[in-house]
């Protein structure tokens, strides 16, 4: 994996979920590993607590729905 998934991709994805633990895992390395696990558990956490929505919006396909800082 040359480029990390970003959070939102993260959240959407269950396979890239899979492949950035696998990739982490083939590393051997357990700073690697370890980073990996909590980004895949962060994302997850996000998606059950609602956060997700909170962020990004309802609708994962609208980009222009994300809430942004001057949002009320």
């Amino acid at each position: 994996m040359t480029e990390e998934p970003s959070d939102r991709a993260l959240c959407e994805s269950v396979d890239l979920q899979a492949a950035l633990l696998r990739y982490a895992y083939a590393t051997g390395e357990a700073t690697t590993i370890d980073h990996a696990l909590i980004r895949v558990t962060n994302a997850r956490r996000m998606m059950k607590n609602g956060l997700y929505e909170l962020i990004y919006g309802d609708d994962p396909e609208d980009s222009d729905n994300a809430a942004t800082p001057s949002d009320p």
